[in-house]
């Protein structure tokens, strides 16, 4: 995943929205544990970072 883009911006140019979910941004990873900015409120949500795609790491797009 296109990754840079400061908590709060907007995704990378050239993404298109998909039809379902919402978009979050891996703000960042403390003692295991990934703190994610979801939607356009950039509601916190908190998950073992062991459950993140592979290679994911902070400032990375997911679709949730």
């Amino acid at each position: 995943m296109p990754s840079g883009t400061p908590p709060g911006g907007s995704p990378p140019a050239g993404r298109e929205p998909a039809d379902s979910g919402e978009e979050a941004v891996i703000d960042r990873i403390v003692a295991g544990m990934a703190v994610l900015l979801v939607g356009e409120a950039e509601r916190e949500v908190h998950c073992p970072a062991g459950e993140l795609p592979a290679g994911a790491r902070e400032g990375d797009w997911l679709r949730v």
